[in-house]
């Protein structure tokens, strides 16, 4: 798990596991989780959390870092477009 924070105050948290474990064709893929405090989004926290998870996921071998998002969080989407 990444944190970031500030003054010591949490302001985001990420962290990504095994996507569909059971599945041999998804031993390259994992499923991240991102979560930044509702008073300190649109300042870049969630997209630098998802940079160094994916460079994390690389350094271990990961080739698909996937992301569920809800249709309704338009800035969810638009960070990973």
């Amino acid at each position: 798990m990444l944190v970031a924070s500030a003054g010591g105050e949490v302001l985001g948290f990420a962290s990504f596991g095994e996507f569909r474990r059971a599945w041999p064709g998804y031993c390259y893929s994992v499923e991240h989780s991102v979560h930044v405090q509702r008073n300190q989004r649109g300042r870049g926290i969630g997209t630098a959390l998802v940079r160094a998870l994916l460079s994390l996921a690389v350094a271990m071998g990961k080739h698909v870092m996937i992301g569920g998002i809800d249709a309704n969080r338009q800035r969810g989407l638009a960070a990973h477009a």
